[in-house]
């Protein structure tokens, strides 16, 4: 079988998200079972196609770097090389013009979220530019659900996201395509506890054996939290500390909320994300409405190194990450930072992630779906 998996980012990509690049790891994942190629945007300083990892990679001509972009959808929608592959995964919306352009292979769309969601809470939270924001969800919407009832399957990426779209208006879609639940995975060989990493990390940031590091990985902006984590953290009597990953609009607005405990990585790469968590004694995921999280990659990446997740109370996980988890009201300053000097106690020493979640399981299931959609067809 020969696959082509769609991206508009991989990790050559600077700024390239959680979603993309474990969406890398599966297509070198998947290589162990079928010819994989991925087809991304142009990557600067490299050739239209080249081989990275071990991985064939195809670039849209004159496309913007790990953006969506009108060279992309046109570039795609006419891709002409689509009808030689079997079969197209779509990493959440990238293969969407191809999907209503070119007929042939079987159609796997990736669910890692609803548009539908992120227009309630544009409606909701109505930050800066919000009646933007609000028409182009209202226009992705529109087009999910006209997409999902052409593609041969939707795969959620969490239990959550299934049950979202079994709604309108998405909910006409099942009647005809195929609706899966492949959990999201790490490469637990990658993301694992190591004492070596974690003395040298903390030796380079400048921390000791004493502090209580807490972690947190995302986009910097209001939906992420993380402000609420530094209102927690002067709660705190001293002797914890803050490490924080990630850019975005409330960067500048959050440093000035910091004192010295606080350090701002800024944008990582996968090697720098694996750092960062490997620094920490525990993870905080602060987000304001877990509704649109579907299952964090970056939980699953701090339990695979072997700290204590911190997640919202009113969070919904799946059974066997229940017990592993910390549930507190985020929200509640005074309780966040009880948490984070409790779970700060019981540092890492070894994986807290079950098996089901390794980058082996995750390819296994979704070879094991693609070569049951191409029996069908």
């Amino acid at each position: 079988m020969k696959l082509l998996l769609v991206s508009r980012s991989i990790p050559m990509h600077p700024g390239t998200g959680g979603m993309e690049r474990v969406s890398w790891d599966l297509a070198k994942a998947l290589g162990s079972y079928m010819t994989v190629e991925v087809l991304t945007t142009s990557v600067p300083g490299s050739p239209q196609s080249f081989a990275h990892d071990g991985v064939n990679v195809a670039t849209i001509p004159k496309s913007s770097p790990g953006r969506y972009s009108f060279a992309w959808w046109i570039g795609t929608g006419l891709y002409a090389k689509a009808k030689e592959f079997d079969a197209v995964i779509s990493v959440s919306g990238g293969a969407t013009a191809m999907i209503h352009f070119q007929k042939g292979p079987s159609y796997t769309f990736q669910a890692h979220g609803t548009a539908l969601g992120e227009l309630k809470n544009a409606l909701r939270v109505r930050s800066g530019l919000w009646p933007l924001k609000a028409l182009r969800y209202a226009y992705w919407t529109c087009l999910d659900s006209f997409t999902y009832r052409r593609v041969d399957k939707v795969v959620a990426a969490s239990a959550q996201v299934c049950d979202f779209l079994q709604k309108w208006p998405y909910s006409g879609a099942w009647s005809k395509t195929k609706l899966q639940v492949i959990r999201n995975a790490v490469d637990t060989s990658f993301f694992s506890f190591s004492a070596v990493r974690r003395r040298q990390v903390r030796q380079r940031l400048g921390l000791t054996d004493q502090d209580i590091v807490a972690v947190t990985v995302s986009r910097l902006d209001l939906q992420k939290g993380v402000d609420r984590v530094l209102a927690a953290l002067g709660r705190s009597l001293g002797g914890v500390k803050l490490v924080v990953g990630g850019t975005g609009p409330e960067e500048q607005s959050l440093k000035g909320m910091s004192d010295g405990r606080v350090q701002f990585l800024g944008d990582l790469d996968r090697d720098g994300v694996r750092d960062a968590l490997a620094a920490g004694d525990v993870f905080i995921l602060p987000v304001r409405n877990f509704a649109r999280e579907a299952l964090p990659l970056s939980v699953l990446e701090a339990l695979a190194s072997g700290l204590p997740v911190i997640v919202p109370v009113e969070s919904k996980w799946p059974a066997d990450l229940v017990p592993l988890l910390e549930f507190v009201d985020v929200s509640n300053d005074v309780a966040l930072s009880e948490a984070i000097a409790r779970c700060g106690k019981s540092p890492a020493t070894k994986s807290r992630l079950p098996s089901g979640y390794s980058l082996d399981q995750w390819a296994n299931e979704y070879a094991n779906s693609q070569q049951s959609t191409a029996t069908q067809q």
